[in-house]
């Protein structure tokens, strides 16, 4: 059965299309979850199919949610800090630049004020003109009392010397000058017990937290679920604990993959590797990717449940989708 989206009927969401309409070049769209921004986005993108605009978010699993692709693969940046990015775009990005007209950021809470400064840079220079973005217009999308920029080690110390108040993409020096459309989505559709709503906004904006947490475990911990569910950590030790008696009470011998590095060791938990050094998995182990196929079959944020192990290659299957085999890789991190 297809599903038809919803209309745009809040002033917010038409005030939005006029200042799209209008060409307006910035325009920043919040809300609360379930407020309808992915439902925004996709109206946009269905209503105007040929308007060459690209998808983009920060990470690979928020740019699969809305079928794009991250903003470091499309702008061809390298991984590390942007601060002064002075490197020319790259032919293909240049290639595409010149006939984009709007480019959609989802989850923009997650995009650090110096990459956004660095797309500036780079459609300024792809598109030789001196325009806030080169001329493209941004459609800014997200909550930014959700997940906040990753800033790791001395990272945070960069940007505050780069002159930058805060790491969030609205400290980004781009935005100081360009005209700029902010709104706010208000009303929450994804749920309708107004109690459930007022919970989420105590713990959203920080009121009666405690009370809210009692509430939430009253209502959930005696319940009992049809399959273990994922759970949500406030830090990596409480989640690698969860992980290592899950795969502890998972039948069969455990294989242990050993990785390795060059260069710098990490000075400290902030500068965390990408996936676990001593890396151990049984058959039936539930993994997370954390990297991009260079092929597309999965991108950081795809989840699978592991079938087969051995020396060199672990057979996974991707969640929806195929068998995959998994064999080495490299993630290249620079300061």
């Amino acid at each position: 059965m297809m599903t038809i989206p919803a209309p745009i009927d809040s002033q917010a969401e038409t005030e939005a299309l006029t200042a799209l309409d209008e060409r307006t070049p910035v325009v920043l769209l919040t809300g609360r979850a379930g407020t309808g921004k992915s439902h925004f986005i996709r109206t946009l993108v269905e209503r105007d199919p040929g308007f060459p605009q690209a998808l983009l978010a920060p990470t690979g699993l928020a740019a699969m949610n809305i079928g794009g692709q991250t903003v470091h693969s499309f702008f061809g940046f390298p991984p590390r800090p942007l601060i002064g990015l002075h490197e020319k775009p790259n032919w293909f990005f240049t290639r595409n630049a010149r006939a984009l007209r709007r480019l959609i950021i989802d989850e923009v809470s997650m995009l650090r004020a110096d990459v956004l400064d660095a797309m500036d840079q780079h459609l300024k220079v792809a598109r030789k003109s001196s325009r806030p973005f080169g001329g493209v217009q941004m459609l800014l999308v997200g909550d930014f009392y959700q997940l906040p920029p990753v800033v790791r080690g001395d990272e945070g110390q960069l940007l505050e010397d780069a002159g930058y108040s805060s790491p969030y993409a609205f400290a980004a020096h781009a935005l100081r000058d360009a005209p700029l459309v902010a709104l706010e989505l208000t009303e929450v559709r994804r749920q309708t017990d107004s109690d459930f709503i007022a919970l989420l906004s105590a713990l959203r904006e920080q009121r009666g937290v405690e009370d809210a947490v009692a509430t939430l475990n009253a209502e959930c911990l005696e319940r009992s679920l049809p399959q273990r569910p994922v759970l949500l950590c406030a830090t990596n030790a409480v989640a690698d604990n969860y992980n290592a008696r899950g795969l502890a009470a998972l039948d069969g011998v455990a294989a242990k993959y050993s990785g390795g590095f060059e260069g710098e060791a990490p000075k400290a938990q902030s500068d965390r590797y990408p996936a676990p050094i001593e890396l151990v998995l049984k058959r039936g182990a539930r993994v997370i990717f954390t990297q991009n196929d260079s092929e597309g079959r999965w991108v950081n944020g795809s989840l699978g449940t592991v079938k087969s192990l051995d020396e060199s290659i672990i057979v996974v299957a991707i969640d929806g989708g195929e068998d995959v085999d998994v064999e080495r890789a490299v993630w290249p991190q620079a300061r």
